[in-house]
């Protein structure tokens, strides 16, 4: 497993985190409203950021509606924080089992997953700030499930990041996120964004599911397209998109609900089969479009603190 050496204070770090993590779902979802309320009501994290981004997204709300999504944010904001932290108690396929039990993460079109990966070469999902992101580790456990295996094992799963600015938070976050993964040999599926291209051209002879966070802001000098996104003209990432061209993999939406709390299912909707069918910029408009329908269904799960628009 190819993880970056921790010093003392980084394990320190996660060791807590772990450790907080086998305290009961119930004490962290206790936890997760006292955050909620303290980051809305009290420090009033990016608050006017919250409200200008909800908004300009939804003119044609009324306030009192307005409001009740950004209250319910930060709730959801709450369980992101409290479930990232559980998750770094979730170590090897004893822990993947500990979440399938959990019922947390649950993919609902398993076989049409399944049957995307292996008629391609390779796939690219699509993701986004929406619903409980970390959760990612334990993908897996979402297909545990005998009666609907998975065919997307640990070892295929490719993970794209951009580094944390704090190299400590950025370590311990590494550290922590591996342990899903501990029981793989020499898993190497944790990729920066500035080395994915060299990655996926050494190891284009193996099946990989890459997953992408595409909703970001661009940063550095990455391509980007202008499009119009829930109201609004917005900057958007293309990388993910164009290397699925450039290799001819297909490309998925991750799609998110949320039935009840601490219960999330994912979905997957097919974009292309062959992203050679398509130009990146095609496929990315696609995406953005699933994307705002996804968020206009459940409002309060997507990051509306994020200085998206510029």
């Amino acid at each position: 497993m190819q993880t970056t050496k921790l010093n003392i204070g980084e394990r320190l770090m996660v060791s807590l985190m772990r450790g907080v993590a086998k305290l009961p779902l119930g004490f962290h979802y206790a936890m997760a409203d006292f955050i909620g309320w303290l980051t809305g009501s009290v420090f009033r994290y990016r608050r006017d950021v919250v409200d200008i981004n909800i908004a300009r997204c939804f003119p044609e709300l009324k306030y009192r509606e307005l409001d009740n999504i950004r209250k319910g944010f930060y709730k959801h904001f709450g369980d992101v924080v409290v479930e990232s932290v559980w998750m770094t108690g979730i170590v090897g396929e004893k822990g993947l089992k500990k979440m399938h039990k959990a019922k947390m993460f649950e993919i609902t079109n398993v076989a049409e997953l399944n049957r995307i990966f292996l008629n391609s070469p390779s796939m690219m999902i699509l993701s986004s700030h929406l619903g409980s992101w970390e959760l990612f580790g334990g993908f897996e456990a979402g297909g545990y499930d005998p009666e609907n295996p998975m065919e997307i094992r640990q070892k295929d799963l490719v993970a794209v990041y951009k580094e944390l600015h704090s190299k400590f938070w950025n370590h311990v976050f590494d550290g922590a996120r591996h342990g899903p993964f501990s029981h793989v040999k020499d898993f190497d599926g944790y990729v920066e964004s500035n080395m994915v291209l060299r990655f996926a051209i050494k190891n284009r002879d193996r099946r990989l599911a890459y997953m992408f966070y595409t909703d970001q802001y661009p940063y550095g000098k990455a391509a980007r397209i202008e499009l119009d996104f829930l109201n609004q003209k917005t900057e958007c990432m293309i990388g993910g998109a164009a290397l699925a061209c450039k290799l001819g993999y297909s490309v998925v939406y991750m799609k998110w609900a949320r039935p009840e709390r601490g219960h999330y299912q994912v979905s997957f909707i097919p974009v292309c089969e062959d992203a050679r069918t398509m130009t990146p910029e095609e496929i990315v408009k696609e995406y953005y479009r699933l994307l705002e329908e996804n968020i206009k269904e459940c409002p309060e799960l997507y990051l509306w603190s994020h200085k998206r628009w510029k």
